[in-house]
């Protein structure tokens, strides 16, 4: 089992740089390495190009919105299983259960209270998901499900963004489609 005292990889993808500022800076550095994303194809690039223990995810970004993003992290082998915190202003109960019925986690409301996100962040990485905490070998290697990276992807996807960002999201969705089957 992982030592709590690792700092585990967050990725949060909101197009808010304030709450990206208030989120990121109100959490111990020892404890949570924090990775962000403006969007949902910044955050599936981020996503397929490096490891994370946890996603927190808005719901309405730009690009892939966020109830996509939670469909695209399902479908595919080796982030299916990473654990996904929902903050967004923008829900109601219908919106609240959507969440959980594709994927989500835990759905917390903005604003949120800084003193409660790290109890939050550890019960969804440390328990009660233990199947999560340590994905079997076969999920670990497929970790890159999604083929060849998009070239400058890892930069903010490059000088032409429209033509690179529509490139990760056609990957995303054809990868997607592949995979939905497995997991119905």
């Amino acid at each position: 089992m992982v030592s709590q005292h690792v700092a585990r990889r967050v990725l949060v993808a909101d197009d808010d740089p304030i709450f990206l500022d208030f989120f990121c800076g109100d959490l111990p550095a020892s404890r949570f390495d924090i990775v962000t994303a403006r969007d949902g194809v910044e955050a599936m690039a981020q996503l397929v190009g490096g490891r994370f223990d946890l996603l927190v995810a808005d719901l309405l970004m730009p690009g892939i919105d966020g109830f996509r993003l939670i469909a695209l992290v399902r479908s595919i082998p080796g982030l299916y299983g990473l654990p996904i915190l929902v903050v967004t202003g923008c829900i109601d109960d219908e919106k609240r259960e959507k969440c959980f019925r594709m994927g989500a986690n835990e759905v917390l409301t903005k604003p949120i209270k800084a003193r409660e996100v790290p109890a939050v962040l550890d019960r969804l990485m440390w328990g009660p998901y233990p199947a999560l905490l340590e994905p079997s070998a076969p999920a670990a290697k497929s970790r890159g499900g999604m083929g060849q990276p998009v070239r400058g992807q890892r930069n903010g996807l490059g000088k032409k963004p429209g033509a690179e960002r529509q490139a990760v999201e056609d990957q995303c969705a054809d990868q997607g489609r592949r995979n939905l089957g497995n997991y119905h």
